[in-house]
This record gives structure tokens, C-alpha cells and sequence, in this order.
């Protein structure tokens, strides 16, 4: 149990801030979604599938790991109070993201009958990925104004930029769906990135940091420092583009471009849906836990702690989500997408796996231990490409959910023998059991749903939804006020 609430605090605050950005968002993706499947339906999604995956690949390979390392380098910056520093790590910041930018975008344009030939068979799609390496561009601009607000603590900036520009981004992008099918996916995605753009760029302004002039000798050299803090980073995020591609690219040349497109939406809801948890915590933990390495009992504690606070908090969200079903894929998609019930169940489950191996995952990197790191995460990316491939082969659609479940149980063991042999971690007893009934609730919901008729499963399912809530609500509640919480 949490003696020390801090950790707690910390943890539920972050989620909070941007934990709430994520609750916006996935209502504008939920919507730009539910259009995508309701005009192009499943092809259509299959197409807007491949396109994210080339591009994901391409920006995770030309990155560099930007987003990470420059945030230390400004943030560090921004702790001394000094003027003419902050403004020279903003400086080369904002170099570095438009050179790497511009390498993002040559080599995509190069790549492109590549990418049409592997993704689709054929050499018609060459015009829709050239465009598309306009993203590359826009969306390493994009990251440089954020690593600049958040390195400066500008949250609300931050927190207002994301929201704005997620709206607008959806309302500027619909029409091309609209107007010119799947045709216009490609610009869609371009002019989405640019709308996010010009919001980040406007709300970084207003930090007021003094603009200066750096040389390119001192940009290379800066810059230099910051690539070979994120290239393990960096290769790992690869890697999984990769993984995610060719997965893709398996399916769409076995079955067509259906399924990738009821893949690509059923892990989308997954994720997005999970995210409300994950991202929340992800941009106050890890700088939190960074803080903390010198002293191994207060990090273990907090790693510890964290894993309880991701449970409370996705549990309650996993138990609706099973408990809903169908009714979640209607109301997201359309009924052409019923056939991805039963893979978004398994892979929810699979999140309750997740939670505890990110965790984990983070404590690695903020030790500094990247290459440790690198090699637990090529181990995981392997497997789980492997398992993907072979459980669709037999069992299709649903497969891909199983493989999710065994996948982050994997991932969670691994993760866990690396933090033990690498700074003596332990999960104590006392964490097990608090976290025991956090992991049966979604288990239930699973089992009613898959066994019982509709007035039962839903009867049933709302108060085992009901004692989740309750459950998790007694443990925030055991250790801060939630009242005052909330009226703070």
C-alpha cells in the first residue's frame, strides 16, 4: 500500500491535465473514424491503414529520438534561468527538427513506388505517398514546438495546442474524404499535420523566448549530442513501425485490404481508447522517475506505485468497453465492423498486461540503461510479429486479439526479469494482492459476455462495471481527498 502519497498525487495529476487532452482527442478520432468508415468503409480504412504505416515507420527512422533527448536539453536549459541559454537550446532545437524534417520527407518522396508496391501490389498509389511525405516534414516541425513547451513547463499551452489543433485538424480533413474518397486520404493526413502545426507554432510563441541565430557548426554539433541520446529510442520505435507494417502488409496480400483496414481499426480503438490512461501518465512519469534514480528504494516504490495507479485507472474502462461489445463497434464504426468484437475484447485484456510492463519499461530508460532497453524491446517486437503472422494465419481477425493477450503477458515477464537483473526490483506482495481484483473484474466481463445472453450479459455486466468503478474509487479515495481533489 502507498504509504507516501506523493508518487500518487504526482501520478493522478499528470493524468489529469493530460489524461483530460486524451478524453477530447478520442472524441475528435472516434468521429474522424466513424467518418473514415462510414465513406470508404473497411477498404477504405485498409488504405488510410497503410498510408499511417509507411509514414509512422519512415518519421520513428528519421527522428532520431528528437522528441525525447530535446526535451532533457531545453528543460535542462529552462531550470537555470537563464535567458540566453533557453533561447540557444530552442534555437538548435528547432534546426535540428527541420533538417531531420527534411530528411524524413526526401527520402519518403524516393521511396514511394516502394512503398505503393509493397503495400499494395501495384504502382498506383506512387502520387498518394509523394504527397505524403509532406507529413514527414510537418510533423517533425510539430514535435519541435512541443518539445519546446514542454521543455519550458508551458502545460496549458501544450494542453490547449493538442486540443485545438485536433479539432480543427478533423474539420479542415473530412472534406477530402467527403469529396474525393479514397483519393483524398493522402492530402487529408498532409493538411491535418499542417493545421496541428500551425496551433503548436502559435501557442510556442507565446512563451516569448527570445529568438537567436546559431551556426550550423554549433546546430551539428548540439545536435549530434541529442541523436545519440535518442537513437536506441529511436531504432526501438522503428522497429515496431516496422513490426506494425509487416503485419499489414501480411494481411492485406493473404486476405485483401478489408482486414487490415478491421485491424487497423480495432487496435486504433484499443489504443486510443487505453491512451486516456497511458499518455496521461506517460509525460509526467517518466521525468518523475528520472529524478529519482540515485535513491533505488524511493524508485522502486514509485514504479511500484505506478502500476497500481494505471490499473485503478483502466480497469473500470476495460470492464464498459467488454461490457458494451457490439454496441461500442456501432457506435465508433458502423456494423461493417462487428467482425472486430471478439479481437478488441482479447487485446483489452491484453492491456491489463500492458500497464505493469510500461511501467517497467520506463524505469529501464530512466536509468539511462538505453541499450538495455533496445535489446528487451527488439526480444518483444519479435515475438510479437511472430505471433501476429501465425495467429491470423489460423485463426484470423480474432487470432490478432489473442496474440495481443500473450504478447504483453510476454512483454510483462520480460520486462520484469531485465528490471530485477538490472537495479534489483521487486514487486512486493502487498502490490499483488491491491492489484489482484483490478485484473478478475475485466476477467468476468469477458466471460459474461462470451456466455450469456443479452439481458444477463448486460444485467450482470453493468454491476460488475458498477464494482470496478466503486473498487477503484476507495482505493483513490484511500490515500487523497477526491473531493477536494476535483474542487482543486
Amino acid at each position: 500500500m502507498m504509504n507516501d502519497n506523493s508518487n500518487f498525487k504526482d501520478g493522478l495529476k499528470g493524468t489529469s491535465l493530460f489524461g483530460g487532452v486524451s478524453v477530447i482527442n478520442i472524441f475528435v478520432n472516434i468521429l474522424k473514424s466513424k467518418v473514415l468508415a462510414i465513406l470508404l468503409g473497411p477498404s477504405g480504412m485498409g488504405v488510410y491503414g497503410m498510408f499511417t504505416s509507411a509514414v509512422d515507420l519512415i518519421n520513428k527512422g528519421t527522428n532520431f529520438g528528437i522528441r525525447t533527448s530535446a526535451v532533457r536539453n531545453v528543460s535542462q536549459a529552462f531550470s537555470t534561468n537563464d535567458v540566453d541559454l533557453i533561447a540557444h537550446s530552442v534555437a538548435v532545437t528547432k534546426k535540428v527538427v527541420l533538417m531531420t524534417g527534411l530528411l524524413g520527407m526526401l527520402l519518403f518522396i524516393v521511396l514511394a513506388p516502394f512503398w505503393s508496391k509493397m503495400s499494395f501490389g501495384n504502382y498506383e498509389f506512387v502520387a498518394a505517398f509523394s504527397i505524403l511525405s509532406l507529413y514527414l516534414l510537418l510533423t517533425q516541425l510539430y514535435d519541435g514546438q512541443n518539445v519546446i513547451m514542454q521543455g519550458t513547463k508551458k502545460y496549458k499551452n501544450l494542453a490547449k495546442s493538442n486540443v485545438l489543433g485536433s479539432v480543427m485538424s478533423l474539420a479542415f480533413s473530412v472534406p477530402f474524404f467527403y469529396f474525393m474518397g479514397i483519393a483524398g486520404i493522402a492530402p487529408s493526413i498532409v493538411v491535418a499535420a499542417f493545421v496541428k502545426f500551425l496551433f503548436a507554432y502559435y501557442y510556442a510563441k507565446k512563451g516569448n523566448i527570445r529568438t537567436i541565430k546559431v551556426g550550423l557548426r554549433k546546430v551539428f554539433s548540439e545536435g549530434q549530442g541529442m541523436i545519440n541520446l535518442g537513437f536506441y529510442i529511436a531504432l526501438s520505435g522503428i522497429l515496431t513501425s516496422l513490426s506494425g507494417y509487416v503485419v499489414r502488409a501480411y494481411i492485406s496480400n493473404v486476405s485483401g485490404l478489408e482486414d487490415v483496414g478491421l485491424f487497423t481499426s480495432g487496435f486504433y480503438i484499443v489504443s486510443v481508447y487505453t491512451g486516456i490512461v497511458f499518455s496521461g501518465m506517460g509525460t509526467e512519469f517518466y521525468p518523475r522517475l528520472s529524478s529519482m534514480t540515485n535513491d533505488n528504494g524511493l524508485f522502486v516504490k514509485a514504479i511500484n506505485d505506478q502500476i497500481v495507479l494505471a490499473l485503478i485507472l483502466i480497469s473500470p474502462l476495460i470492464c464498459l468497453f467488454l461490457i458494451l461489445g457490439d454496441i461500442g463497434v456501432i457506435l465508433l464504426y458502423s456494423t461493417d465492423f462487428l467482425g472486430i468484437t471478439w479481437m478488441i475484447n482479447y487485446a483489452m485484456i491484453g492491456m491489463l498486461l500492458k500497464a505493469p510492463g510500461w511501467c517497467m519499461a520506463y524505469a529501464i530508460l530512466s536509468k539511462g540503461s538505453s541499450q538495455i532497453y533496445f535489446f528487451s524491446e527488439l526480444v518483444s517486437i519479435i515475438v510479437t510479429t511472430a505471433l501476429n503472422i501465425v495467429l491470423y494465419k489460423y485463426y484470423g481477425i480474432d487470432g490478432l486479439g489473442v496474440s495481443f493477450i500473450l504478447t504483453y503477458l510476454f512483454y510483462m515477464f520480460l520486462e520484469l526479469f531485465v528490471c530485477v537483473w538490472s537495479f534489483n526490483y521487486s514487486l512486493n506482495w502487498t502490490i499483488i494482492k491491491s492489484v489482484i481484483p483490478l485484473i478478475i473484474l475485466p476477467l468476468i466481463c469477458l466471460v459474461i459476455t462470451s456466455t450469456l445472453s443479452d439481458t444477463l450479459h448486460y444485467t450482470l455486466g453493468v454491476i460488475v462495471v458498477c464494482i470496478s468503478l466503486y473498487y477503484s474509487y476507495k482505493r483513490i479515495s484511500s490515500v487523497i481527498d477526491i473531493k477536494r481533489y476535483i474542487r482543486r
